[in-house]
């Protein structure tokens, strides 16, 4: 890297940064993403009598080195109505905020905490910042953009953060939701999370060349939303210094790229006449289902919603491709 035909060369100051950091004793330490997470040490302040937390304790430690002092503790009024925003991204309403302030409890703060957590809204407030990772739309993109039905997974995620879902369990249904030993209906709605890639529906495209773009999309999101690491710098070729090589890349991506989907189903124009808001493989969500397993989701009575999921029922031969480029595979 680079290749010698780039003819690409290093300037005068990047040979010196490089003679200075070998000079320095060349150290290289791992991607941070690989680095265990260590409990620092709890810096010694001055004042002693502010911090009610271990995080209050290094607010105070800035604020000293900046000559700071912190602001007076905010009135109850305050703290209500930044709780409710945080929690809910609604502020309370007068009747809560006259509820709260003429309650004496000593721990009225902590009952209004609960009262906001178990509010359905909750749910939505939280799901924001997941529906960004999973990169979520009702529409498939690209220059179409066309409408498509995902948001029967969106009403899965604020349901799973309104019935504090576990972590590990939240990761797990939707990476492999289906793959779950009689997998519930449930658990595959979860796996839309891998079908929220953008899906071109311009006519004459590549059906190959789109199908691997869906599965570089989840394999990439897979890296970034939840490993906390950019894998596609090794789609195309090795890298002296990272630590996943491009065989690493394609043996994720062979995880993905067994779902029995097509780069195009059909054009825009095709799609909107025939209805069709999702591309195969897809689950249908009847009354039956919102009547019962799925009744979180708001679904308009007699309409029946398609939803695209996962389903590894085309097992594919994973390549390594060459620079990258589907229609140059290289070893399996």
């Amino acid at each position: 890297m680079p290749p010698p035909d780039s003819q690409l060369a290093l300037n005068s100051y990047e040979k010196k940064l490089l003679k200075k950091w070998i000079e320095q004793g060349a150290k290289f330490d791992k991607h941070w993403a690989f680095i265990p997470p260590k409990k620092a040490e709890l810096p010694t302040t001055e004042r002693t009598d502010w911090a009610q937390n271990e995080i209050d304790a290094f607010i105070m430690e800035k604020l000293e080195e900046n000559d700071l002092a912190p602001s007076e503790k905010a009135g109850k009024h305050t703290l209500i109505r930044r709780m409710a925003l945080d929690l809910t991204g609604l502020p309370p309403n007068a009747d809560q905020v006259q509820r709260y302030l003429s309650n004496s409890s000593a721990d009225i703060l902590e009952q209004a905490i609960d009262e906001f957590l178990a509010s359905p809204t909750y749910g939505e407030r939280m799901t924001q910042v997941w529906l960004d990772v999973a990169r979520y739309a009702d529409s498939h993109g690209y220059q179409d953009d066309s409408y498509r039905s995902m948001w029967p997974w969106r009403d899965w995620v604020i349901h799973a953060f309104n019935n504090n879902m576990p972590y590990d369990e939240f990761l797990r249904v939707q990476l492999a939701g289906d793959l779950m030993p009689n997998a519930s209906k449930e658990q595959i709605l979860a796996t839309g999370f891998n079908r929220n890639h953008p899906i071109t529906q311009e006519g004459g495209v590549i059906q190959e060349e789109y199908q691997s773009y869906y599965v570089v999309d989840r394999t990439n999101t897979l890296g970034k939303g939840i490993l906390g690491l950019t894998l596609e710098c090794a789609k195309c070729h090795d890298h002296k210094y990272d630590q996943l090589s491009q065989r690493d890349y394609y043996e994720i991506y062979s995880f993905f790229n067994n779902v029995d989907e097509k780069g195009l189903r059909m054009d825009a124009v095709q799609a909107a006449n025939q209805k069709y808001f999702a591309d195969a493989p897809f689950m249908t969500i009847t009354d039956e289902e919102t009547q019962g397993v799925l009744s979180f989701i708001n679904k308009d009575e007699g309409k029946d919603v398609k939803v695209m999921v996962m389903n590894d029922s085309m097992p594919r031969t994973t390549y390594i491709f060459n620079r990258g480029e589907y229609d140059s595979p290289g070893r399996k």
